[in-house]
């Protein structure tokens, strides 16, 4: 079973910052070809939350909106193939991608059950 405290995170920081994530995604994906958006660092410090939410345990305040956040991770890592960052505004968005994939490794190491259906995206990123 989870930490209580985790289960708290999800339910009072998490949840919260879900939609601000969607929106955050959204801009990262349609200025993909830029390779930089104002607010990547937000969208890195968001997916370090989820990351070490995720890494050790799956917090069951989490599985009802674990596809909702696979989609915009995975909507975030496919359009970011193929873009060469080499500015140093486009390290946030590097870290963000760097974190999300450490989120797919951790899904697929520790919490591969509830990766139905994803995992053949995964791979492809």
């Amino acid at each position: 079973d989870p930490p209580p405290a985790l289960e708290g995170i999800v339910e009072h920081l998490l949840s919260h910052l879900r939609d601000i994530f969607h929106t955050l995604i959204h801009q990262a994906v349609g200025s993909a070809a830029e390779g930089s958006a104002p607010h990547d660092a937000m969208l890195h410090t968001i997916c370090k939350c989820l990351h070490h939410t995720l890494q050790s345990y799956m917090p069951q305040a989490l599985l009802p909106t674990l596809p909702v956040w696979m989609e915009d991770i995975l909507l975030f890592m496919e359009s970011q193939c193929g873009v060469i960052m080499t500015s140093e505004a486009q390290l946030p968005r590097a870290r963000a991608l760097k974190r999300c994939l450490q989120i797919c490794a951790a899904m697929v190491t520790r919490h591969r059950k509830q990766l139905e259906g994803y995992l053949g995206r995964i791979c492809r990123c």
